[in-house]
């Protein structure tokens, strides 16, 4: 019910991959995991019911979660 760091885990195990769904990190549901959803976490982190539309404004720490999360998904995508 709540963005948070599992949603974070689920995007960078599955960056990249293609025909997943929303459990593995696909928020935008465009059947890839990439910047699109990586972002789209980031705008609604810590909000609860965030598929519904209104939740909270994010916090500033939006920015440095997606500074983390981009820094390690292009470290991961190096290996």
């Amino acid at each position: 019910g709540m963005v948070g760091i599992a949603d974070l885990v689920a995007l960078a195990e599955h960056y990249g991959d293609t025909d997943v769904d929303w459990m593995d990190g696909d928020f935008n549901l465009d059947g890839v995991v990439g910047i699109a959803d990586l972002v789209a976490l980031a705008e609604h982190y810590g909000d609860t019911d965030a598929g519904v539309g209104g939740g909270t404004v994010p916090e500033p720490m939006t920015l440095v979660l997606l500074g983390v999360g981009g820094a390690a998904l292009l470290r991961r995508r190096r290996r």
